[in-house]
C-alpha cells in the first residue's frame, strides 16, 4: 500500500469559527512562536468556546509551542507532556524565535544518543508522542533538541526510522472508529473519544493513516480536525 505524507500547512488548516458548545472566537494561525507557561497551574481546555471541557493542567515553566489564537485564548502544545489545548493568553509568556522543523516519535520509544552511533552514550529514552526540534540530518540520524520532562533541552541524535518529520496532527470531533484498512466496512481496531489527538503518518483517499499507541490505523477525514505542529528554536 502506498501512502503519501500530507502537504505542509501553516500551523492549523482550520482557521475557522468554532461553533461547538456555544459562543466562539474566530481563530488565526500563529507562525514561529513558542512560550513558557506562567501564573500557573492553568487548566487546558479542548476548545475555544464557552463550555469547553478541561483536558489537563499545565504548570509554571512548561515550554509550549503556540499553534493558533482565538481572541483571549491560545492553542498550545506542551513540549514536556504532549498535552495540547486552549489556555488564556495571560498564562503564556510568548517569545519570538526562528522556526525549525519539528519531529515526533511514532515508535514505542527511541534512544537519544550523544553522537550518531548505536554505541554512543544514551542520553534519554523518549517515548511515543515525544516531540523534538530537528536541527539537522546525518545519514539515517536526526540531530535533535529534546525538552523531556524538564525545561532544559538536551541535544543528541535519534534514528530517522522512528520519527515523523514536520508532523501533522488530527483531533477527533466525535466518537471515531479506527480501522485496519481504509474502509468503513473493514475491521475496527480502536474507538476514540472526541478530542483525541493523533499524529498523521500518511494519507489514503478519504482516510488519514495515524499513529495509534506505536501502531497504525485509518480514520475517516470527515471525523477530524487537521493541523500542524511547528518546531521552534
Amino acid at each position: 500500500m502506498k501512502t503519501t505524507c500530507p502537504t505542509r500547512l501553516i500551523l492549523c488548516v482550520l482557521a475557522v469559527v468554532l461553533l461547538t458548545g456555544g459562543a466562539a472566537h474566530a481563530t488565526a494561525p500563529v507562525e514561529g512562536l513558542e512560550g513558557i507557561v506562567i501564573n500557573g497551574p492553568v487548566s487546558v481546555f479542548d476548545g475555544a468556546w464557552s463550555g469547553a471541557n478541561a483536558v489537563g493542567v499545565m504548570v509554571n515553566g512548561d515550554p509550549v509551542l503556540i499553534l493558533q489564537q482565538a481572541g483571549p485564548l491560545l492553542q498550545v502544545f506542551s513540549r514536556a507532556t504532549g498535552l495540547a489545548g486552549w489556555v488564556p493568553v495571560a498564562n503564556v509568556r510568548i517569545s519570538h524565535a526562528p522556526p525549525v522543523t519539528a519531529g515526533i516519535v511514532i515508535s514505542q520509544s527511541v534512544t537519544l544518543r550523544q553522537s550518531p552511533s548505536t554505541t554512543a552514550k544514551q542520553l534519554a529514552r523518549p517515548t511515543n508522542g515525544a516531540v523534538f526540534d530537528i536541527l539537522g540530518t546525518q545519514g539515517d540520524w536526526y540531530h535533535v533538541r529534546y525538552y523531556g520532562s524538564g525545561n532544559d533541552p538536551v541535544e543528541g541524535y535519534v534514528r530517522t526510522y522512528f520519527v515523523v518529520e514536520d508532523p501533522a496532527f488530527v483531533t477527533t470531533t466525535r466518537q471515531t472508529y479506527v480501522y485496519a484498512v481504509p474502509s468503513r466496512q473493514s475491521k475496527m481496531v480502536g474507538e476514540l473519544v472526541p478530542g483525541t489527538q493523533l499524529v498523521v503518518i500518511g494519507e489514503y483517499g478519504d482516510f488519514w493513516v495515524v499513529n495509534l499507541r506505536s501502531a497504525s490505523g485509518f480514520i475517516h477525514k470527515e471525523e477530524i480536525e487537521y493541523g500542524q505542529i511547528e518546531g521552534n528554536g
